[in-house]
């Protein structure tokens, strides 16, 4: 087996096997030279950017290919700081090939490339937690689904302003200012950059049927932006961001203007995001709250993601990681932090307090999980959860993703 990048002249081979995997239609008609030319013509958001940024496992004659990954370059939030991610998708091998270990070399070498590179962590939407486990993720961002009525009466009739519907490219930079307003409290979120924004500027919201508004308060300033589909009687949310609760109950008022033909709108947001005093009605028919995993996480290199944490207060501890894909993250590590920052970080043979899979190591330095709930599990012992070194050091963090791959 040869595992690799693709080639340009295999850009089309990428998406057939993708599609051939998972037996889904392929529309799209255009010979390898035609997508690429298309591609690099016009380029529209960072997939197409980036499209060369796939891992492929070949039979030993170097052309036959069975297997491929995406691994696209994604700046992230990270404990105040921006730090590189890429983002997993596209995952699939030609059922004739499966159970060979294409996908297990495939993220093999893109792993290793990422850690050359300096990306600090990688995410990934998987079709089951335990298969993808293997490979170093754990548990990544959770997220709260509402469904919210979308009353007879305005919900907020103090709340002054107006929404604008993106189309002509208009109102992308006032999308952007609320994006980043809200995105950069959240360990996970993209830091979007301004290819990001491209397709915002050629939507067609009469043809798609898929709507972008942003809602301005009564002094002209951005304060709410949502993309939202109609299916039923639901409002969709594909995306809903607020810059402060003005926003918020802005945004809801928007709602409120199509509630001849819906009965909810439905978003998604953070776990942090007390909404319910805000809503006015929870007893409606359909109304309800749903928590829910959006996706996993794993640490590409474990001594860079402790430089990089933020801690609470000071203290010190020795951390095990074990990481069976990058060795080289297998150790012990002796951290010293003082007043939130690592002041120390060094390889030692003294006794863990601690020793965790770079999955779980993952899941606790984003601060998506817990000590206590790994106590809990009996994944570690009762008593460490309660060492006030490593709560200082693994604790609950704002965390939220809104981009797939």
């Amino acid at each position: 087996m040869i595992v690799r990048k693709i080639r340009e002249e295999e850009l089309r081979r990428a998406e057939e096997v993708f599609h051939l995997s998972f037996e889904f239609p392929m529309q799209d008609e255009r010979t390898n030279e035609e997508m690429k030319r298309d591609i690099l013509g016009t380029p529209c958001g960072r997939f197409e950017r980036q499209y060369m940024e796939r891992w492929a496992a070949f039979e030993d004659d170097d052309q036959t290919m069975i297997s491929v990954i995406t691994a696209t370059p994604f700046p992230v939030y990270f404990d105040g700081q921006t730090v590189a991610m890429r983002g997993i998708g596209g995952v699939s091998t030609l059922p004739a090939y499966r159970r060979r270990g294409a996908v297990r070399a495939c993220f093999a070498a893109a792993l290793r490339e990422m850690r050359e590179e300096g990306t600090l962590f990688s995410y990934l939407y998987p079709f089951s937690t335990a298969y993808y486990a293997q490979f170093g993720y754990g548990m990544g961002c959770e997220q709260m689904n509402t469904w919210i009525p979308v009353a007879d009466h305005l919900p907020f009739p103090e709340v002054k302003g107006n929404a604008y519907l993106l189309e002509k490219g208009e109102h992308v930079a006032a999308y952007r200012a609320v994006y980043e307003a809200f995105a950069s409290r959240y360990n996970m979120m993209v830091a979007r950059e301004e290819m990001d924004y491209e397709r915002l500027r050629r939507v067609r919201p009469e043809k798609e049927c898929r709507y972008t508004y942003v809602w301005k308060n009564d002094e002209g300033a951005p304060k709410g932006a949502v993309t939202f589909q109609k299916k039923d009687r639901v409002i969709e949310c594909e995306e809903f961001f607020f810059a402060d609760v003005q926003g918020f109950c802005g945004l809801l008022n928007l709602a409120h203007a199509f509630r001849s033909y819906a009965d909810r709108i439905m978003i998604s947001l953070p776990l942090d995001r007390a909404i319910t005093p805000l809503v006015p009605e929870w007893k409606a028919e359909g109304v309800r709250r749903e928590r829910e995993f959006r996706g996993m996480v794993r640490v590409i290199d474990v001594c860079k993601a402790l430089e990089v944490a933020r801690y609470r207060g000071s203290g010190e501890a020795v951390i095990a990681v074990e990481d069976p894909v990058l060795t080289e993250n297998t150790g012990r590590y002796h951290l010293v932090y003082r007043d939130g920052g690592a002041v120390q970080i060094a390889r030692t043979e003294k006794e863990p307090a601690l020793a965790l899979s770079v999955g779980d190591f993952s899941r606790l330095i984003v601060g998506t999980g817990t000590l206590e709930e790994l106590a809990f599990a009996g994944r570690i012992p009762a008593e460490t959860a309660e060492s006030e070194d490593l709560r200082g050091i693994f604790y609950s963090k704002p965390h939220f993703i809104a981009n797939f791959f």
